[in-house]
């Protein structure tokens, strides 16, 4: 009897759990009928960044470079489940990996603010700070869609150059990314060399 009673709950919970398992699009949210009318749809990112040393950001980026970066525009993206930023990529120092042709380099990332509908939609990344302008920052990325100047950021590995240290801006990165502790001299040089090696 108890083992009747525990496979129909499970059974009732698989249902109910399955019912409410198609993800719900940002037009969905905005036009939905239980969200009072001006509060803003917010939606929350919170990604798993793993633990890298120097020498394996190195080695799994297609680019590493120190930049400053250029807000261009957010929107929401093809499949409306997203808010996208793009950033324009202002190389100072290439350190591994080379620059297409192809101008302007984009930084695509999630997150960001637009309007639709007259709704506010922001979307949180919760997993690193945000990306400011004109700052200079230390940047592993990779190739995204189908241009070649356009890039997405490796393993929230994006580090502020700050008081002659790396600082990362991903949450936990001190604990994540302990090799950057060095001085940013010594990061540095520890990035080229890997790229030497690569």
């Amino acid at each position: 009897m108890k083992r009747l009673m525990l496979a129909t709950m499970l059974g009732l919970g698989f249902a109910l759990d399955n019912s409410g398992a198609t993800a719900q699009t940002i037009s969905d949210r905005i036009h939905d009928v239980s969200r009072e009318p001006g509060t803003p749809v917010i939606i929350g990112v919170l990604g798993e960044p793993i633990p890298l040393s120097i020498d394996e950001f190195t080695k799994r980026a297609d680019l590493v470079l120190e930049a400053r970066l250029s807000r261009l525009e957010s929107y929401i993206n093809a499949a409306d489940t997203a808010v996208v930023t793009e950033f324009e990529i202002q190389p100072i120092r290439i350190l591994s990996g080379a620059v297409p042709v192809e101008a302007p380099l984009v930084l695509f990332t999630n997150g960001g603010e637009v309007v639709r509908d007259g709704v506010t939609i922001r979307e949180m990344i919760h997993d690193r700070e945000e990306l400011k302008e004109s700052t200079v920052y230390l940047l592993f990325l990779r190739h995204r869609g189908p241009s070649p100047s356009g890039y997405a950021i490796l393993n929230v590995g994006v580090f502020e150059r700050s008081n002659q240290a790396a600082r990362p801006l991903a949450r936990q990165g001190n604990n994540l990314f302990r090799e950057f502790s060095k001085t940013y001299g010594e990061v540095i040089a520890q990035v080229k060399k890997s790229a030497h090696e690569r």
